[in-house]
Parts: structure tokens; sequence; C-alpha cells
């Protein structure tokens, strides 16, 4: 445990002066790459625990990939905000 506890110290002091916006980012990426995760894991869900068929499984995601693609589509046509 001292160790982790030294790792997180160090990190605050390195990254200390860092603005808001930087941390919100940083913390917008952690949430997506952890998402990558789930998908992965929601296909195994599907099929061991659900009873979906592999097949039924893949077009679950297929949809959740789809509506991804919508969304991110949506959000790059929309325009910029000037600060």
């Amino acid at each position: 445990m001292n160790m982790v506890k030294g790792i997180v110290q160090l990190y605050r002091r390195a990254y200390n002066g860092l603005p808001r916006e930087a941390w919100l980012l940083f913390a917008v990426n952690l949430v997506n790459a952890s998402e990558t995760m789930v998908v992965f894991f929601l296909s195994l869900y599907l099929t061991r625990r659900l009873g979906f068929t592999p097949a039924r499984a893949g077009q679950a995601l297929s949809l959740y990939g789809l509506g991804s693609l919508a969304a991110a589509f949506s959000v790059l046509r929309r325009p910029l905000e000037s600060a």
C-alpha cells in the first residue's frame, strides 16, 4: 500500500500545475478507455449468461457500434463555439 501512495504522490507532484481542463480531458479519456473493455465483456455476458447465440450477440454489439458512430457524427456536425 505504501508503494501505491508513493506513486500517487509522485504523479501529484509531477502534474500538479495542470489546468482543470487537462484533468477533465484525462478523466474523459479514462472513461472512454474503460468503455472499450466493457464492450468485450458485454459479448461474453450476452452469450454465457443471457444465452444469446454468437450471431445475436454480434448483432447487438453492431447496433451499439452504429449508435456510437451516429453519435460521433452528430457531435462533429455541430458548429464549434468560440471561447
